[in-house]
């Protein structure tokens, strides 16, 4: 699994992940898009103490298919199809540069983790954190209650570690105040936007 990061703005990566298929007869290359947030990623790692790598995983990522629609499948069958095949794959790529911009900021990704928290991988945290970023400390701490409840009902395997991140966070929500590092507004361009965007690529 390759991945590419291309800097959109500050502390933003656009993110591309190019997983492989080996097959007898080919290689098919099913791209994913998606975003990777520096600072954000760098504070979860730390509050859930493991190593961080920039860009080595996407903040959110969807596959290209979802992005953009009746892309025919990067297949490369012979050494006469690299070019060729490489060649439409980044142009395709390339095309939905607008995608990444377009969500490359705390406050999607609080939006986004926040819909995709029941599948856990880490989303239910980075909710949290983009709120905390963007300096809402009162909506961090309120959806951290309402995790912490929910997780209370898993297996200690995964409740635990969640609870120790979550008490780690409050800490740092109660001892260090942040100024914002994003509009934490929602103005009516933005809410505009946010509807453009749901109907346009999710």
């Amino acid at each position: 699994m390759h991945t590419i990061a291309l800097d959109i703005v500050p502390d933003f990566q656009g993110w591309v992940g190019l997983n492989s298929g080996l097959y007898l007869d080919n290689v098919t290359i099913t791209p994913a898009l998606g975003i990777h947030c520096a600072p954000l990623m760098r504070l979860c790692c730390a509050l859930k103490e493991k190593p961080y790598k920039i860009s080595e995983s996407a903040t959110f990522a969807y596959s290209l298919s979802t992005i953009k629609r009746d892309v025919e499948p990067f297949i490369f069958m012979s050494e006469e199809d690299v070019v060729r095949v490489a060649e439409r794959l980044a142009s395709t790529i390339a095309q939905c540069a607008p995608f990444m911009r377009d969500f490359a900021s705390y406050e999607a990704i609080a939006s986004i983790s926040e819909t995709r928290s029941a599948m856990l991988g880490g989303y239910p945290e980075q909710a949290a954190v983009a709120l905390y970023l963007m300096g809402r400390a009162d909506e961090a701490r309120a959806w951290l209650a309402k995790q912490l409840e929910r997780f209370s009902a898993m297996e200690p395997a995964t409740s635990e570690p969640f609870e120790r991140f979550a008490t780690k966070l409050l800490h740092l929500i109660d001892t260090q105040g942040i100024s914002a590092l994003a509009s934490g507004s929602s103005s009516s361009y933005l809410e505009q936007r946010w509807k453009y965007l749901r109907e346009a690529f999710l």
